[in-house]
């Protein structure tokens, strides 16, 4: 049994519907109704009934809402404990990217440290999770500008801030066997036709629809083909296969650089925000703070579209 399953089973009976706890945990329904059943199979009960009337207890559903209360309470208290003794000297926690990789190890190699340093990679939900338990102290990651509303909210809810570094393009990272490979642009229209290669399900993530034209409020899917949480597996299938990632110039490395190439997303200039969050209203600590200015002169260097050639 997970915390995380917890906390799917408090959503559902604090909103009373599987939908709205989607909402609330910035996931999809399936993905709750998924976690539920699991957690009821683990447990050999049913937990809701479900009708016409949205979810309703069960007698052992009321008595695992208590004891989950109970546990959630207890874990909250304990994130609030975290780090109270010996403090890692950097605690950060970031979306998968070769170019923070790089960014960490420089920094670690300019600045060493005789304290242990906390370099955590995952998805945007986890970031946001993470820096909220403090068990990182700033979270990088982008924002595209059609989640902003939402991640707004999410950092209200968790009463974090974000501090934005760069306004970035949405792109597309493509190898030889990509039809658009030599291509100086694609469109809106022409993604639709592609096939992806995407980070797993997150839902502040750019790989799930794309508005067609730019502006027009339509959409569509992308054909994601491949969902994966490894780097290498990512940049493999991208250079052997006809498969591209929807990614922005700042995060992707590795193109440029050889089999890999770049290619923008025509009227997606400037959609991309990338930054990071913290703790709303705490100062960050030397370390942080030191690591934050390595990371700001990167960005410096990568204006005035000198970002392309990352």
């Amino acid at each position: 049994m997970e915390i995380r399953q917890l906390q799917y089973f408090a959503a559902c009976v604090e909103t009373g519907s599987m939908s709205s706890a989607a909402a609330l945990l910035y996931t999809s329904q399936p993905s709750v109704s998924h976690v539920i059943g699991a957690l009821e199979r683990e447990l050999g009960t049913r937990l809701f009934f479900r009708g016409g009337r949205g979810l309703r207890l069960t007698e052992a559903g009321h008595q695992f809402y208590e004891q989950t209360l109970n546990v959630l309470k207890a874990v909250g208290v304990m994130s609030s404990l975290a780090g109270t003794g010996e403090k890692a000297a950097l605690r950060l926690v970031t979306t998968p990217s070769g170019k923070m990789a790089e960014l960490f190890a420089d920094f670690c190699r300019e600045t060493p440290s005789e304290q242990s340093c906390y370099y955590y990679e995952a998805d945007g939900e986890e970031v946001l999770r993470r820096v909220a338990a403090s068990e990182a102290e700033i979270g990088f990651l982008f924002v595209a500008d059609s989640k902003r509303a939402a991640f707004s909210y999410a950092l209200n809810r968790q009463r974090l801030a974000f501090t934005r570094l760069l306004t970035t393009d949405m792109v597309i990272c493509a190898g030889p066997g990509n039809p658009y490979y030599n291509a100086p642009s694609v469109t809106a229209e022409d993604l639709t036709r592609l096939r992806f290669v995407q980070p797993v399900d997150d839902f502040f993530s750019l790989g799930d629809v794309i508005v067609l034209p730019a502006g027009t409020g339509k959409s569509a899917p992308l054909r994601c083909a491949v969902r994966t949480n490894s780097d290498r597996a990512m940049l493999r299938l991208l250079e052997t296969t006809d498969l591209c990632n929807l990614s922005s110039y700042w995060l992707r490395t590795g193109a440029g650089q050889g089999k890999l190439r770049l290619i923008p997303v025509a009227g997606y200039e400037g959609t991309i925000q990338f930054g990071y969050v913290s703790a709303r209203q705490e100062p960050l600590s030397g370390q942080a703070r030191a690591f934050v200015d390595h990371v700001a002169g990167a960005v410096e260097t990568a204006r005035g579209g000198r970002i392309r050639e990352l």
